[in-house]
């Protein structure tokens, strides 16, 4: 039989013990002999003695020991008081993550930084000017000004400044910083991998980073380094930031970007959203220790901002098609935001690979225009990884091996960052939109009519994808197959023998170049646009009834 025991020592005399059969029936044990008391002591200064004597003092200690750590925990951030309160709310209605977060407040690494008095009174100048005018887009090269970083024992000289971004980059408590590192060999650091970094105020967002990141970088993927830490500035707290690397202004690979900082001046100016998404504004920088691939890189990656070359002869089609599903997955849509979109150049086979940056911007704000993902190919690739990241198993995989270092962050950064929720449950929603890109209830439109002995059937595609009609079911009586080498591509002057289906040359432009295949392409502008598919009426009863379009999506494996 189990039972507990409980022990006093000095006056409270012998030991009492508690079975577990004494708790079911009932019984109470034999107290202890109650203690003399001292000569013209009252009833009730003997009953308080008790009460205080009864208390659990070692929980006490413990609860006071943990509001006193949490107090100064709190207290040492950005937001002091508003962090008490939120731990106060948040301990009240969810005590488990209140205290969990609290135990794991002090996990990660702090970065302090040096600067001097004068230096950073610059750095404030630049960013009060910012913030005023809208955006820091100045074409001249940052103002850096020396700094010391220090993180465990790693002690570091850098060269800190603010970044070229718009002014409610600056606008809060925190602020970004951009960041130059002495080259590995001559300092032996192990701060950062990188020469040049950004330190950008974590938000709720730098979770998504972080996993997103992961997961490219373990599907195969280019990404950053990405780390999250406390940064303290002479002394002073200013919470949360993300340490991210930017690739080298001349490295041993090429990477291509498109600097916005004529964009920046313009939106200054402007004070509003630009057409385009500002994008016209935009120039292409490549970086490369080889001149040949940096000019490469730059020319190939510059006709393709003109239009002049093909997306699916410039980019990776299976890369892109990945990394626009992988952030559909963390962020709920594809974020292709053109102001922080990172490409690593092949010279090989001449192709540019997307590179996961953990300075994304939001998915929707600058997006590239659609030209550079509307490529059937790319469309096609797209529609593959879809079909893998939208798998509730892969998720499943996903949580097993992203969990431990994930959840942790979360927890360690619970406190600074306001409590959000674990990603989980997002990613599990964000799939089933997923799921629901692969199976539209209406893949395209179907109009019939007739005319000179044809049965015309008009077509549109009504998805953002590439759709394969592989037949014509009319009623229940026929079905009519769709081969495109068995089809004829003519003019309506030129129009064949009514002996088989054809599609007038005018159509051309709707279709994809698919030689075994009718294949529409995605759906571009608000009105649909319709392919005309001419269909002899002697291959069909007299009796036809209800024409449907039997579709598939091009490029996606068979269900």
């Amino acid at each position: 039989m189990r039972s507990a025991s409980c022990s006093k020592s000095g006056d409270w005399g012998a030991d009492v013990r508690i079975t577990e059969r004494d708790l079911h029936a009932g019984s109470r044990p034999e107290a202890p002999p109650e203690p003399r008391r001292a000569s013209g002591e009252s009833a009730s200064g003997r009953r308080w003695s008790a009460r205080l004597a009864a208390l659990p003092w070692g929980a006490v200690l413990t609860a006071g020991i943990v509001v006193a750590f949490a107090l100064g925990v709190l207290l040492s951030g950005p937001d002091g008081l508003g962090g008490v309160r939120d731990f106060v709310t948040v301990l009240i209605r969810r005590p488990r993550v209140a205290v969990n977060s609290l135990r794991h407040a002090a996990d990660l690494p702090t970065l302090y930084m040096d600067i001097a008095f004068a230096d950073y009174q610059r750095l404030v100048t630049q960013r009060n000017y910012a913030v005023q005018q809208g955006a820091l887009g100045d074409r001249a090269e940052p103002q850096l000004a020396p700094a010391t970083f220090t993180l465990g024992d790693d002690r570091v000289e850098v060269e800190v400044g603010l970044p070229p971004d718009v002014g409610d980059a600056f606008a809060g408590e925190q602020w970004p910083l951009y960041v130059e590192f002495p080259a590995a060999d001559d300092d032996g650091t192990a701060l950062c991998a990188c020469e040049r970094a950004l330190l950008l105020p974590a938000d709720a967002q730098s979770r998504q980073h972080w996993g997103f990141l992961t997961t490219l970088q373990r599907e195969g993927g280019a990404t950053t380094p990405y780390r999250v830490l406390r940064v303290t500035v002479n002394g002073k707290s200013w919470g949360l930031f993300a340490l991210t690397g930017l690739p080298p202004d001349a490295g041993q690979d090429a990477y291509v970007a498109f600097d916005a900082r004529d964009f920046l001046a313009t939106y200054a100016q402007a004070g509003a959203a630009l057409a385009d998404d500002g994008f016209a504004y935009a120039r292409v920088v490549a970086s490369a220790e080889d001149a040949d691939d940096r000019e490469q890189a730059a020319q190939r990656m510059q006709r393709l901002y003109e239009g002049t070359l093909p997306p699916a002869r410039v980019l990776d089609a299976e890369a892109w098609g990945r990394y626009l599903a992988l952030t559909t997955l963390w962020y709920g849509a594809p974020t292709r935001d053109w102001r922080t979109l990172l490409w690593r150049y092949r010279p090989a086979d001449a192709r540019f690979v997307p590179v996961g940056a953990g300075w994304m911007g939001a998915p929707t704000e600058f997006p590239l225009p659609d030209a550079f993902a509307r490529a059937p190919e790319i469309q096609a690739a797209y529609l593959r990884a879809l079909q893998t990241y939208s798998d509730p198993a892969y998720l499943e995989q996903l949580q097993a091996s992203l969990a431990p270092e994930l959840d942790a962050l979360c927890w360690a950064t619970n406190i600074a960052l306001g409590y959000p929720p674990l990603p989980w449950d997002a990613l599990a929603a964000h799939q089933a939109e997923m799921r629901a890109l692969l199976h539209p209830r209406q893949p395209v439109r179907v109009a019939v009519s007739e005319s000179e002995g044809m049965l015309v059937v008009r077509v549109a595609n009504l998805t953002a994808f590439p759709v394969e009609v592989t037949g014509l079911n009319v009623g229940e009586s026929a079905w009519v197959a769709l081969d495109r080498e068995q089809m004829i591509l003519a003019p309506a002057a030129e129009r064949p023998m009514p002996q088989q289906p054809w599609i007038e040359a005018a159509d051309r432009a709707l279709l994809v170049d698919a030689p075994d295949a009718l294949v529409l392409r995605s759906r571009s502008g608000a009105t649909p646009a319709y392919i005309r598919l001419y269909v002899p009426l002697g291959q069909l009863p007299e009796a036809s009834g209800e024409v449907e379009a039997d579709t598939r999506f091009w490029g996606l494996d068979a269900e």
